[in-house]
This record gives structure tokens, C-alpha cells and sequence, in this order.
């Protein structure tokens, strides 16, 4: 009786869930373009984070 519930167990960690299999497994362009937009929009948001708040030119004077 203790491996039948072994092997439920092990079958239900196998399922996904719907969300994951249509943006994974059926379409590949969303999954590649979705990716894409997180990894530009955390580029930008890094590179942002380390301008300086004011200008070279008026710290200077």
C-alpha cells in the first residue's frame, strides 16, 4: 500500500500545470519573446540604477 502512494505521488509531481504547458511546451515563440522583454527591461532598469542623479559637468562647479 506504500508504494502505491509512492507512485501517486511521483505521477502528480510529473503533471504541470496548464499555464506552464501552453506557454512552455506549445508555443516557444512566447516563451523566447516574454524572455527576451524581462531580461531587456531588467537590463534597462540596472543600467538606470547606475546613472548618477545629476550631471558630471554641474557636480564639478
Amino acid at each position: 500500500m506504500t508504494e502505491e502512494k509512492s507512485e501517486e505521488k511521483s505521477e502528480e509531481r510529473n503533471e504541470e500545470s496548464p499555464i506552464q504547458e501552453i506557454v512552455l511546451r506549445k508555443n516557444k515563440w512566447l516563451s523566447l519573446i516574454s524572455g527576451l522583454a524581462v531580461g531587456i527591461f531588467l537590463h534597462y532598469i540596472l543600467f538606470r540604477l547606475t546613472l548618477p542623479t545629476e550631471p558630471f559637468i554641474y557636480a564639478a562647479f
